[in-house]
């Protein structure tokens, strides 16, 4: 085991420095640095133990076993840095993203950005453009750390120190992994760290208090909630971004698209909501089937998007794994809620969410609706809007068809079915009244956002034989239609109210 003072007194002769002159350059007193060479005071604190690397100027090596001395501990054994994962195919769709993520980081001094979305959306793949974009406004590098095949906070921290080229004992791993970072500046790119979220928040809150030349590029289906933190959600494809997406895929699978395909493509990527992960696992299925056939097929089910790239983590070998993955992280409240919103059509509001909550949890539906809705939306599983009066949620299809086949296996459908159907029927009742009056474009401007609920109302109505929720939500719809123009929607809908008061 080395020792400390030796060790001090070494690297200070090395450098040509008097104890006062070292006392001097760090910040110290004289009486300090002598103390800790005579080995008077054998657990310098932290920030000692920095002044002294910064002032004697050491190298990376050095720097490390000075840190490990200084604590009583062997020198760490020197490991290959390891270098980001590098993409052989070209970014799409994400200049104005990568331009603002990269901004952030080198002009506007952000000290923590957080990638969020939904497994799929492409958030690794922005990372690796920002922190190549990145790396001129760091002296001393970008260290990537893979996160998802991190299992607890030692192994999160094993890794950063791996990254570091270090190994360093987990026993105090954020503070001797701050003290190693000192002052440099160095970008640390944490990716996939939702299922280590605890660790990678006490790591990231660690790091950035006592190093104040790092910044920290995470990636996260979950959002960290440090101090200072700034969030960027990675946005869905365009659809034209999405067909390009498509296009240059089936092209590396040795199939072009004919002009006669973009339609099938165009409705094939509005389904598969601009997602890359599903539009690579759909492009993959070309081989076998023409882009018509796989987009009558994904219209129907996303089970045959699987088998995606032999080199990709396991949760995202099929769409199905990588919904699984985020709903394992799930408490048991948030799977309910969770599966118990997929019985909305085209989205909702609060107020129906928390109809719903009464049949989940009866003493308090109104606050655990807010909570739970808050908690998915931080967790990439609901989307919220916030463009008109209400904010309105809403999820990717791929994880409403997800949690429909979990609610379905929860023996509770039925229940949540005839709690959105009486939630949707008092609506129709209430606008029926209030639409045709002076004043009443909020009471349309409701059951605009709400026609997918209310259609969906109906169709149950009449399956359940209800003839008077059935008529009431025909009516309903059809009085918006009118009075919106929608002439041939107005007539059908008529017929469908006469109709089904003769179930």
């Amino acid at each position: 085991m080395l020792n400390f003072a030796a060790l001090l007194r070494q690297h200070r002769l090395a450098a040509g420095l008097s104890q006062e002159e070292l006392a001097r350059q760090a910040g110290l007193s004289g009486d300090a640095v002598a103390a800790l060479e005579r080995g008077r005071r054998r657990n310098p604190r932290p920030l000692t133990v920095r002044l002294l690397t910064e002032a004697l100027e050491l190298s990376d090596d050095e720097r490390a076993i000075f840190i490990a001395a200084a604590h009583g501990q062997q020198p760490p054994a020197r490991e290959p840095i390891q270098p980001a994962p590098v993409y052989t195919a070209g970014l799409v769709g994400r200049d104005g993203e990568l331009a603002t993520s990269i901004q952030l980081l080198t002009d506007a001094g952000t000290r923590l950005l957080t990638l969020t979305g939904p497994g799929g959306i492409g958030k690794t793949r922005l990372a690796m453009e920002v922190s190549a974009g990145a790396t001129h406004a760091f002296t001393h590098g970008v260290r990537w750390v893979t996160a998802g095949a991190c299992t607890d906070a030692s192994t999160l921290y094993a890794s950063v120190a791996n990254a570091l080229g270090l190994s360093l004992p987990a026993d105090r791993g954020p503070e001797l992994l701050a003290e190693y970072l000192g002052d440099r500046a160095v970008l640390l790119v944490l990716d996939s760290c939702e299922h280590v979220i605890s660790a990678a928040v006490k790591l990231c809150a660690t790091l950035l208090r006592s190093c104040p030349r790092l910044a920290i590029l995470a990636t996260s289906r979950e959002v960290l909630r440090v101090p200072g933190e700034t969030v960027r959600a990675v946005r869905p494809l365009s659809e034209a971004e999405s067909a390009r997406l498509f296009i240059g895929l089936a092209e590396s699978h040795g199939i072009r698209p004919a002009p006669r395909d973009m339609d099938h493509i165009d409705r094939l990527c509005h389904r598969l909501d601009g997602i890359p992960l599903a539009i690579e696992l759909a492009a993959a299925r070309v081989n076998v089937l023409t882009v018509e056939e796989l987009a009558t097929e994904i219209a129907t089910s996303f089970r045959i998007l699987s088998a995606g790239s032999r080199t990709a983590p396991q949760r995202q070998q099929s769409l199905d794994a990588t919904i699984q993955w985020s709903y394992d992280l799930l408490t048991a409240d948030e799977q309910s809620f969770l599966a118990a919103v997929s019985v909305f059509s085209d989205g909702w509001t609060m107020p129906a969410a928390q109809a719903l909550c009464h049949g989940l949890f009866p003493r308090s539906a109104s606050s655990r609706a807010v909570d739970m809705t808050g908690s998915l939306v931080d967790k990439s599983l609901i989307t919220v809007r916030r463009d008109g009066a209400a904010a309105r949620y809403g999820m990717f299809q791929a994880v409403r068809e997800f949690a429909e086949a979990k609610l379905e296996r929860a023996g509770h459908q039925k229940d949540i079915e005839h709690r959105h159907l009486t939630y949707y029927v008092r609506l129709a009742v209430n606008a029926a009244a209030e639409m045709d009056r002076a004043g009443g474009e909020p009471w349309l401007a409701a059951v605009g956002a709400d026609i997918g609920n209310l259609r969906a109302a109906w169709r149950r109505a009449v399956i359940w034989q209800r003839r008077t929720d059935a008529t009431r939500l025909a009516g309903t719809v059809a009085t918006y239609c009118r009075l919106r123009g929608l002439e041939p929607d107005w007539r059908i809908w008529s017929e469908r109210a006469q109709a089904s008061g003769d179930l």
